[in-house]
């Protein structure tokens, strides 16, 4: 599987095993390739990128979106399964 793409297919079932939707999957899958700013993840996942912030998967750093290592971990789940 190419993980280097932000078009990754999660398998629905992963995902709720580890308590997110696919949508905010996506939204965590994005913020690995990108690192964007606030006002363009705002643009792509309005919404998920708060509720991913409360969860303490993504944080905010000088304006720009970073994986926290919860985040990291959830990701390798959905992606490689281990």
């Amino acid at each position: 599987m190419n993980t280097e793409s932000e078009l990754v297919k999660f398998n629905p079932y992963r995902c709720r095993a580890v308590g997110l939707t696919e949508v905010e999957a996506r939204c965590l899958n994005y913020v690995r390739l990108h690192t964007p700013l606030e006002a363009r993840i705002q643009q792509s996942f309005p919404k998920v990128s708060e509720n991913l912030e409360r969860m303490g998967l993504i944080e905010r750093i000088d304006g720009m979106w970073h994986l926290t290592e919860a985040g990291k971990s959830k990701l390798r789940v959905l992606l490689e399964g281990k």
